[in-house]
């Protein structure tokens, strides 16, 4: 599943703060076309929190997904926004440390140790492939 930054045009401070790099509709809104996609579920965001798409939530709900694997840009804002109200809704959290970006690396970790903190997990992308110990 896929979510995208989609900036309505009303939303004038995130456009100023953007440069109204991902509006609704435009290039910048799209994903990039380097992506591995592995399936066409997709949904958009106008906020940090992935989960304030409603039908994003429901869709978790209706298909009994529990557990959150999060990947994506600015540690310290989306993807933390996205955990954090991910842990408060009773999902399992899970971020994938080299698939994070930052301003840099120092905020990277700054966010993630304040994430773990938290009770979201942290994993190195060799972690996604090993099989669970029975």
């Amino acid at each position: 599943m896929y979510i995208g930054n989609e900036y309505e045009s009303n939303q004038f401070i995130v456009n100023f703060f953007t440069k109204k790099s991902a509006l609704k509709g435009s290039e910048g809104a799209e994903l990039d076309e380097r992506l591995l996609m592995v399936n066409e579920i997709y949904f958009s965001k106008n906020k940090s929190n992935a989960l304030s798409n409603l039908d994003l939530v429901s869709y978790l709900n209706a298909n009994r997904i529990n557990h959150i694997v999060i990947v994506g840009l600015f540690a310290e804002a989306c993807v933390a926004a996205t955990a954090l109200d991910s842990i408060r809704k009773n999902f399992t959290v899970t971020v994938v440390r080299v698939a994070v970006a930052s301003a840099n690396d120092s905020k990277r970790e700054k966010s993630l140790k304040y994430l773990n903190s938290k009770g979201v997990g942290i994993i190195e992308s060799s972690q996604l492939f090993e099989k669970p110990v029975n």
